[in-house]
């Protein structure tokens, strides 16, 4: 399932060109996905277990800009969870046209141990739930 987050492209969000530079899709993908967590997971299973997602790939592709009063969704959704792995699909849409896409690779880390941490059951319908 789909989670959407929209909002309106500013003049703070573009570079000396007047579009949105390609390092500032990744930081409102990134919202869209904080947005997710807060809404739909919360942050205290993560802490109490001291787990934390990293990314460890993307990649991306850029099909046309954004400008300033552009509305724009980012569309997030779960590709699949793996052993200590799971990677998501975010499409941002400007007029019913997907204009930038990534496909976004985490790994689960264990920061007790210092080393990746296995994506159990339960973690497992959390993402299902809240991606």
């Amino acid at each position: 399932m789909k989670k959407e987050f929209h909002f309106t492209v500013r003049g703070y969000h573009c570079d000396a060109y007047g579009h949105i530079n390609n390092a500032r899709y990744f930081e409102l993908c990134e919202e869209a996905r904080w947005q997710i967590v807060h809404k739909f997971m919360g942050t205290a299973t993560f802490r109490e277990k001291k787990l934390q997602f990293f990314i460890v790939n993307i990649d991306a592709q850029f099909k046309a800009p954004a400008l300033p009063g552009d509305d724009i969704c980012i569309e997030t959704s779960l590709c699949k969870i793996g052993n200590t792995s799971c990677s998501f699909l975010q499409e941002m849409i400007k007029e019913e046209k997907v204009i930038f896409s990534a496909k976004i690779t985490f790994v689960l880390f264990s920061v007790r141990h210092k080393l990746p941490a296995r994506i159990d059951e339960n973690l497992t319908q959390i993402l299902r739930s809240a991606f």
